[in-house]
């Protein structure tokens, strides 16, 4: 009798797991993943289980290896361009020992620079780097060239000896102390707190050679804290004497003459629209009826370039500057006050200068068309966001009438964007009240209205009309350069990462087409609204979001759904505005004149990104210093917090009263070894099995503070067990 064949199963042998996940690396040595999408591709053949043992397994043998992006790949493959004698450029990101990456756009990789053959690079520095062959599978390469220094003036103690001196420098991440030679000492004394300029720094030389520009007297701890983050992010403090001198120098009164070559628009009803606490107003609204039934809305933006001409000592600056900076207490300005406060900006019951865009309405509050002209206007009011909130609620005014008429229009802006695809991200602003001496004594989140929906809808509509009419000039035979804002679309590998965290909260998301993202996310955001994970989501799904940036290439704006974008509305406080105003004007004297090569242009835009960069970090860094210098006599007290990131050394946790953020180091748990998840971002209590996860929501006790390092040390006090089970 003939034996009985076994049913042949399709399913492949479990010991053939490790060798597909080779294969499937190895066929291209640039191929790298994250851990879930392995698991995904190979959880159909093999079981999950299986599949995360095997590739611990290869991890544990060194045929894998992990990157910095928290991938994995074939151990020993090297992703670059092929390597030359070529140099390439990249931006310096210091590490705690003194080594360095760089990150090279080029590359898409970050180079590692050991310290020694790091030259004097310093935190930001843009640097020139050859690649050369490494044992290891990460890139490494050698510093050839300083192209360009972030930071030259740093803040710090004055040391004395007899002969010289040295500065050493309160910001930590700069390890060299500045030489100061005798004739450089400009009259310090010892222990003086001063800021110190690089003005040589040779190869051979251990330390930069500085001088002294300003001996900080007077000074209290935040004063001088808050310059040292300015100083730190590339910001200059004071403006340069030519420029100052050129902002004084402009008169106070509009010429008549100057009146006569612009739209006269002072007799049309406009107002002002910002902050409580707003001292510059870039842009003000106007309305009124025309004869054919139709009305009109204006945006008056301040005409910046007016006054600040093309290669001036303003001009010079504000390239240098690229934005202003706005702190805990005060604002770091791209244009000196006397502009930014006073002749730039569009105050009550005074004749202002601006750059219009008429906006002509139908009955049903289609755009009809649009105009741009040079213009006089007069504000007759300057409301607050809180004024106009009321008037929206049914309070009177002699202007209900006109607010009444820009919140319907801006209601259907809104609508039809939303309709179109724009995405509704509203992160939180956290604010402090100050004491006189800048001292926190109390923390809050910015409240938005339906008021600051009004002027950002009316910004965007001027932002979008300018981008097109620019871009609609001469588009084949001769296209004019101009600067864009735009935001490409999102990183697969960051949706699946965020789809992930979602699921922890219940929230299944499935991202498999582009053009669904934004219904995804707005849908999203409509359900976890007053939820306890709204904060932690919308901040993880902005992260998720590629970054916007000015460039002269335009790709659109996938986040707002514009095909045409650019900024034109903030000229006081951004300098591509500026360049906007300038480019507009050209092309209405003549739509054939190029003012800015593409070239040119290209680089005033990357400037402007870094800039913004740069400012936002700053910004970060000073909301982080008030938030700990808050906490520091909190000291034993408790809170409600919520996790918002997990490390395999710990967690960080946002506490929900005040949005501080403090860190619970596992080694300070109790007496228990945990395991870090990578995958699931969980850490896991080896004895109890408690797993910690983001979201969770527990009570924690301050237990330390460090102000100049910015952190907070946390211990937890009780836990929510309701949380384990889910």
């Amino acid at each position: 009798m003939a034996k009985k064949r076994k049913k042949r199963s399709n399913k492949p042998k479990s010991t053939s797991v490790e060798k597909a996940i080779l294969n499937y690396l190895a066929g291209n040595q640039k191929k790298q993943c994250t851990f879930s999408q392995l698991h995904r591709k190979f959880s159909k053949s093999y079981s999950t289980e299986k599949v995360k043992r095997t590739l611990e397994g290869l991890l544990d043998s060194g045929k894998l290896t992990k990157t910095r992006a928290n991938k994995v790949k074939i151990a020993g493959a090297i992703e670059s361009a092929p390597l030359t004698i070529e140099t390439i450029e990249g931006t310096v990101d210091l590490t705690a020992r003194g080594d360095l990456y760089v990150v090279c756009q080029s590359l898409n990789k970050d180079v590692f620079v050991s310290r020694k053959n790091g030259m004097n690079a310093l935190q930001g520095d843009t640097v020139a780097i050859k690649l050369f062959a490494s044992r290891r599978s990460r890139l490494e390469g050698i510093v050839v060239d300083i192209v360009k220094r972030k930071q030259d003036r740093f803040m710090g103690t004055f040391q004395m000896s007899r002969e010289f001196a040295f500065v050493v420098p309160d910001d930590r991440k700069m390890r060299y102390d500045l030489f100061v030679p005798k004739n450089m000492m400009g009259g310090a004394q010892d222990g003086d707190k001063v800021i110190a300029k690089i003005v040589e720094w040779k190869l051979e030389d251990k330390n930069p050679t500085a001088k002294v520009e300003q001996i900080l007297t007077g000074f209290n701890r935040n004063e001088l804290e808050m310059n040292n983050v300015l100083l730190s992010a590339g910001f200059d403090i004071e403006f340069p004497p030519k420029a100052l001198e050129e902002a004084d120098s402009m008169p106070e009164e509009i010429s008549a003459k100057e009146i006569s070559k612009r739209h006269d628009h002072r007799e049309v009803v406009t107002f002002t629209i910002d902050p409580v606490d707003a001292k510059d107003f870039d842009d003000a609204l106007s309305v009124r009826e025309l004869e054919n039934g139709n009305f009109e809305i204006g945006i008056h933006i301040a005409d910046v370039s007016h006054y600040v001409k093309q290669d001036s000592a303003l001009d010079k600056e504000a390239i240098n500057r690229t934005t202003s900076v706005y702190l805990p207490d005060r604002v770091c300005p791209m244009l000196p006050e006397r502009l930014s406060n006073n002749l730039c900006s569009l105050r009550p019951n005074e004749d202002r200068l601006a750059f219009s865009v008429l906006v002509e309405f139908d009955s049903n509050h289609k755009v009809v068309s649009s105009a741009f002209t040079k213009s006089v206007i007069h504000s007759n009011k300057r409301f607050t966001y809180g004024e106009v909130q009321d008037i929206i609620d049914g309070a009177e005014s002699e202007f209900t009438s006109e607010v009444n008429t820009l919140i319907t229009v801006s209601r259907n802006l809104r609508k039809n964007r939303f309709k179109n695809g724009s995405i509704n991200f509203e992160s939180e602003e956290v604010r402090f009240e100050l004491n006189e001496e800048g001292y926190p004594i109390g923390i809050y989140t910015k409240d938005k209205h339906e008021s600051n929906q009004l002027v950002e809808e009316f910004m965007l509509l001027a932002n979008i009309l300018v981008a097109k009419y620019v871009s609609m000039l001469n588009p084949e035979s001769n296209p004019i350069p101009m600067v864009y804002r735009v935001h490409d679309g999102p990183n697969p590998e960051k949706l699946d990462s965020f789809s992930l965290l979602a699921r922890r909260f219940g929230h299944l998301l499935k991202f498999d087409d582009e053009s669904h993202v934004a219904a995804i996310m707005n849908d999203l955001i409509k359900k976890i609204h007053g939820k306890p994970e709204q904060a932690i989501l919308e901040k993880m799904a902005i992260r998720s979001m590629s970054k916007a940036k000015y460039t002269t290439e335009n790709i659109g704006h996938f986040g707002l759904a514009f095909e045409y974008y650019t900024h034109f509305t903030s000229p006081i406080r951004r300098y591509p505005d500026v360049l906007v105003h300038r480019i507009l004007e050209a092309a209405l004297k003549d739509r054939r004149h190029i003012i800015y090569p593409k070239d040119e242009l290209e680089v005033l835009c990357q400037k402007s990104s870094d800039g913004e960069r740069s400012a936002l970090e700053a910004e970060r860094e000073a909301i982080k210093y008030k938030q700990v210098e808050y906490l520091s006599d909190k000291i034993g007290e408790e809170f409600d917090g919520i996790i918002t990131w997990i490390t395999a050394h710990g967690f960080f946790v946002e506490m929900v009263e005040n949005k501080c953020e403090g860190f619970v180091a596992i080694r300070e748990m109790a007496d228990e070894p945990f395991a870090f998840d990578d995958v699931s971002l969980t850490l896991t209590g080896l004895r109890t099995g408690h797993i910690y996860r983001m979201g969770d929501k527990l009570r924690v006790v301050i237990e330390e503070t460090n102000i100049p390092d910015r952190k907070v040390d946390l211990g937890i006090v009780d836990l929510d067990d309701d949380e384990d089970d889910q």
